[in-house]
């Protein structure tokens, strides 16, 4: 979902790259913040609003496609179940992170770096939409009302012995 560079793989099959990109990324927080705890306070905006994302795609999934068929059906209760944790977890977000982030939270800094972080990550994903496959970003895709039938399995051929 980022920019091909970072998905060559070694020879042992490890994406050499993205690793040492992401130990680089790590020594920086490690050098800026005076303590671990701070870390984790940049990450949890991330961790958190993942989770704001997550509810948020459940709930216009199921209003776009209520028929879809799905592994796991839950039932209508978990709808505003859902609809309520996507709110107070951007509730935290916005008041922790950047209301009271001096007062209550470790600090507008540590919000700051998130975003930081949070926003070139989001232009690596523009950037290799829009330059390197050519794509573009598209905000919304067509997709059927119901998924297509898969092919009937066709038998295989018989193999003289």
């Amino acid at each position: 979902m980022t920019i091909k560079q970072l998905g060559v793989l070694t020879s042992n099959h490890v994406p050499g790259r993205a690793m040492t990109l992401d130990a680089l990324l790590n020594l920086f927080l490690i050098t800026y913040f005076a303590s671990a705890i701070e870390i984790l306070a940049a990450g949890n905006l991330g961790y958190i609003l993942a989770h704001v994302f997550a509810l948020s795609g459940f709930l216009l999934l199921r209003r776009d496609r209520p028929n879809w068929p799905r592994p796991i059906r839950l039932s209508a209760i978990w709808v505003p179940i859902a609809g309520l944790l996507a709110a107070v977890n951007l509730v935290f977000i916005i008041f922790g992170g950047f209301v009271y982030a001096n007062d209550y939270g470790y600090g507008w800094d540590k919000t700051r770096v998130g975003l930081i972080v949070l926003g070139v990550s989001l232009l690596l994903y523009i950037f290799r939409h829009v330059v390197q496959d050519r794509t573009g970003v598209r905000l919304r895709e067509e997709t059927p009302q119901m998924p297509e039938e898969p092919a009937a399995a066709q038998p295989a051929p018989a193999t003289p012995a």
